[in-house]
């Protein structure tokens, strides 16, 4: 590390600005005050070697001391193992603990489905009424996806995931009572705010992480836990099938026992940190090599500033204006590519969502399937699981961005089987290679989001991105019925491929460098 950062130096000139090391972020800290401020003073290479907690001195000053005879490190070895030992601990239960928010969330989005009949049933509305739950749903993820570019500059990380979780306790225990169908439909509202916030911190930690197999593993335990709420939630409708009373709505009990688990731990393991604190115990650099910005601020022949100069809007009142409008919803909704993966993530949920939902009708009315059709559903989200796990290596071996493209060609041409190709066995099988393929793209394009996005505005843009990607889920699959309604179930095939060439259109746009600097 240490010669790559030589390397990012002038050589002809041993004068430049070394960027302050930030400190950990604070609860009671504005963003403002977490940039990295430039210097007023130049130094050297030698100089930036002695700064303590340096990334120099991070990632090889120890062993250098030891190996030069310092008898102050040479004595704490053994303190530096047990810390090593301690921070890769640290690591594994962070990661564990955002794996089971993923579950949680799971749990959450594949409940609906089979719930579905019982409100048409107990509320006594119809299909384009008991819609109004999708749509209140993503009226709750949009709106996050706007608060959380705000409270992300007030609230520490652990607070936010706090908050999400004290949304869905709120909504679930409006939702267990079986209250009036508009009230219903205000607890979706509630729920969708707090699940959008969940989904944008526990996406934005697991950026910040540069570890794409944490990534694709949270996200795969996320399809699990959407595989397993059907199984939950269809015991809970079968009680009102048997008795028609509304002990159904108890399967929000189920979910509201997992999410305060969420809550306690969150509240236990982070105790208020935010991401700076975190990632330091867990033995992730706060700011790496490729992060830093390295300018000259001045010419070698000429004086360096005075402070006065640099109070006056120098340098150092440059940066400031700069970070605070990064911070703001405008330096977020600024960048082009925040728009470019929002709209990928847009097609990406609403295909999800729109085969999930209507492949089973397809299954019925184009090829003659009975009630077991819905196991067609459930063999997609299963695909869907094992996929973000299984082509880990086929995105490492290819590279992410050559995967994505693979996957739209593989998923493009099993559509087109199932579309032309009358085999009731043979469609349902092609529906979970499809879930298979489709799998690795939303861990992919978070992965990618954490790659180029600034760290400073990461959070707001990943919840900006996971927001207008719940849209698409309310959305397309509503333009799939209308369709459907038109032209038949039949349309269902050329509209999803037509969903995954506009993915493939906005996948070329967005860049394969690596993370944009801060």
């Amino acid at each position: 590390m240490s010669s790559t950062l030589v390397e990012a130096y002038p050589k002809h000139s041993e004068e430049f600005s070394i960027p302050a090391i930030p400190r950990a972020h604070g609860q009671n800290r504005s963003a403002s005050k977490q940039s990295i401020d430039a210097p007023r003073s130049p130094g050297s290479i030698k100089e930036l070697e002695k700064i303590p907690g340096s990334i120099q001195n991070l990632s090889q000053g120890s062993v250098t001391s030891m190996r030069d005879g310092d008898p102050l490190a040479s004595g704490s070895h053994e303190s530096i193992c047990s810390n090593t030992a301690a921070q890769k601990r640290r690591y594994r239960v962070v990661v564990a603990s955002i794996i089971w928010c993923f579950i949680v969330m799971g749990l959450n989005d594949g409940s609906l489905g089979p719930l579905l009949p019982v409100y048409q049933a107990y509320y006594n509305v119809n299909f384009l009424t008991v819609s109004m739950l999708f749509i209140c749903n993503c009226a709750g993820c949009i709106t996050a996806a706007l608060i959380n570019v705000f409270i992300s500059r007030k609230l520490a990380f652990s607070k936010i995931l706090i908050l999400g979780t004290i949304f869905q306790v709120v909504a679930y225990s409006i939702l267990s009572s079986a209250p009036p169908f508009p009230v219903m439909c205000i607890g979706y509202f509630i729920n969708g705010l707090g699940g959008a916030l969940l989904n944008a911190q526990g996406n934005s930690l697991l950026s910040m992480l540069h570890d794409t197999a944490s990534m694709g593993i949270a996200h795969a335990f996320y399809g699990f836990g959407a595989l397993i709420a059907p199984l939950i939630s269809t015991q809970f409708a079968n009680i009102y099938t048997k008795t028609g009373s509304k002990n159904w709505a108890l399967h929000y009990t189920v979910l509201l026992g997992v999410v305060l688990s969420d809550m306690v731990i969150f509240i236990f393991l982070f105790k208020g940190k935010g991401y700076e604190e975190i990632l330091q115990d867990m033995g992730v650099p706060a700011v790496n090599a490729e992060e830093i910005e390295m300018k000259s601020t001045r010419k070698p022949a000429e004086d360096p500033p005075s402070l006065d100069a640099a109070d006056e809007g120098g340098e150092s009142g440059v940066v400031s204006r700069r970070t605070q409008e990064n911070n703001s919803l405008a330096g977020v909704l600024k960048l082009p590519y925040v728009h470019v993966l929002a709209a990928f993530i847009f097609f990406y949920v609403g295909l999800e969502v729109t085969i999930g939902g209507w492949i089973v009708t397809f299954m019925i009315n184009e090829r003659g399937g009975g009630a077991s059709s819905g196991y067609v559903s459930s063999g997609f989200f299963a695909g869907l699981a094992v996929g973000r796990i299984v082509l880990l290596w086929v995105n490492k071996k290819l590279g992410e961005r050559n995967a994505v493209f693979l996957y739209i060609i593989i998923g493009i041409a099993l559509e087109l089987t199932i579309w032309f190709v009358p085999s009731l066995i043979g469609n349902a099988v092609a529906v979970s290679f499809v879930g298979l393929v489709l799998g690795p793209f939303y861990p992919i394009v978070m992965s990618q989001t954490g790659r180029i996005i600034p760290r400073k505005i990461l959070s707001g843009s990943i919840g900006w991105i996971a927001g207008f990607g719940e849209s698409g889920a309310a959305l397309l699959p509503f333009a799939t019925g209308a369709l459907a309604n038109r032209y038949g179930i039949i349309s269902l095939q050329p509209l999803i491929i037509a969903m995954m060439a506009a993915m493939a259109g906005l996948w070329l746009i967005v860049p394969s460098g690596t993370k944009k600097k801060d």
